[in-house]
């Protein structure tokens, strides 16, 4: 609940500011995304809840040991993504 409410807040904060710079923004399409992302997260959190060992997910050095370069190509799309 603490993420949909944080989203509710950015959605109401991004809708006034497209508004006032007359930018489109679709405020119903954002709401029901984050209505569906909550509901996921909380359906993934029943199952973590329900068999918490089995859904471990990788961590860092298990990944760096299958894909040599995954720090590279990180830092490569935040510099592409931040550029100016």
């Amino acid at each position: 609940m603490l993420y949909q409410r944080n989203a509710q807040d950015c959605i109401r904060k991004y809708h006034a500011d497209a508004h006032i710079n007359g930018i489109d923004y679709d405020r119903h399409l954002e709401e029901t995304m984050a209505e569906k992302f909550s509901q996921e997260i909380m359906v993934a959190g029943n199952k973590y809840m329900l068999r918490p060992v089995g859904t471990r997910i990788p961590d860092w050095l298990r990944t760096i040991s299958a894909r040599k370069k995954i720090r590279e190509e990180l830092l490569g799309i935040v510099v592409e993504e931040n550029k100016t």
